[in-house]
């Protein structure tokens, strides 16, 4: 086999803009073309932004989210705090654990979503919602993310999270008893222009540990995948848009469109503003839109701080 000519070569001069572009709003409107069917439970993708750098990979977030319910009268709110840690050169650890507040209006759970009931639950409980709020603690979450390159693709990282089971049935979709594992792949940022495009994709695995309180159609798995476009990481201030997607069992699907800004504090902190919202169709969703504010302390735990 004879090797092509240095003249019949054309040098590769990375993705062009338009071309990219182009493919970015093509996936994004793929993501958001379906509408939802079914209801699904609650999942907060891994913290991809403590690989921006050193000081991103160390450190404590608070944040506070504020979910208008689609019901009438349903809201909650979440308030969350998580911890990173760096493990050799180029790997994180996480911890995230939340505490969820929902108000049900005159609109139960079990008025919403009568499938998803087990036969050792009795309705009673939650009829009892009408009206009133409910307080616990989400379900807390351990993970991993570390560098993975994929032949063919391309390099990137991978992330690896656990849901333990220790959440309250009377929160679900926030707090559910499941343990729920995920495995995420995200592509390392192409620069095009200004900007940095990062698809992404992962498959979700949720196994039920209610003892029989919810129905198997309330822990669905499947696959979930999406890209974001916006400026580096490393900038001290930017925005970045995010459209991803969740394909999972008995066609239950959801679909965000998220729009994400951050600015810099004193001392290196950042603070961030999400915006999230599922077009379409959304009976299987607790929330349409959401809106999170965060508090990002990044070197915090470092031994000299």
């Amino acid at each position: 086999m004879m090797d092509a000519s240095p003249a019949s070569r054309r040098p590769w001069r990375g993705p062009s803009w338009r071309r990219t572009g182009r493919l970015a709003l093509a996936v994004a409107g793929s993501l958001l073309a379906i509408s939802a069917r079914a209801q699904i439970h609650d999942h907060v993708p891994p913290p991809w932004s403590a690989l921006a750098d050193s000081a991103s990979r160390r450190g404590v977030t608070l944040s506070y989210g504020l979910m208008p319910g689609s019901e009438p009268e349903w809201r909650a709110e979440r308030a969350s705090l998580a911890i990173r840690l760096p493990v050799g050169e180029r790997s994180v650890v996480y911890l995230r654990g939340s505490v969820v507040r929902m108000e049900l209006g005159e609109t139960t759970l079990l008025e919403r979503w009568p499938d998803l009931v087990g036969e050792a639950e009795d309705a009673g409980e939650f009829e009892d919602d009408v009206g009133v709020a409910r307080n616990g603690f989400g379900t807390p979450e351990l993970g991993v993310i570390f560098p993975l390159d994929l032949p063919a693709i391309g390099p990137g990282h991978a992330a690896f999270q656990v849901g333990l089971p220790f959440g309250r049935e009377v929160l679900y979709p926030y707090s559910s008893r499941a343990l729920a594992l995920g495995l995420d792949w995200r592509r390392r940022a192409i620069a095009v222009g200004p900007l940095t495009v990062s698809p992404f994709v992962g498959w979700e695995i949720n196994l039920d540990a209610s003892g029989e309180t919810f129905a198997p159609e309330a822990f669905p798995d499947g696959p979930r995948w999406g890209m974001e476009v916006g400026v580096p990481w490393t900038s001290p201030h930017g925005v970045s848009i995010r459209a991803r997607a969740r394909e999972l069992e008995a066609h239950r699907h959801e679909r965000r469109l998220e729009l994400t800004g951050w600015m810099p504090l004193a001392s290196r902190h950042r603070l961030w503003l999400q915006i999230s919202h599922g077009p379409g169709h959304c009976r299987h969703l607790f929330a349409e839109w959401m809106a999170t504010l965060t508090f990002d302390m990044r070197g915090l735990l470092a031994p000299d701080s």
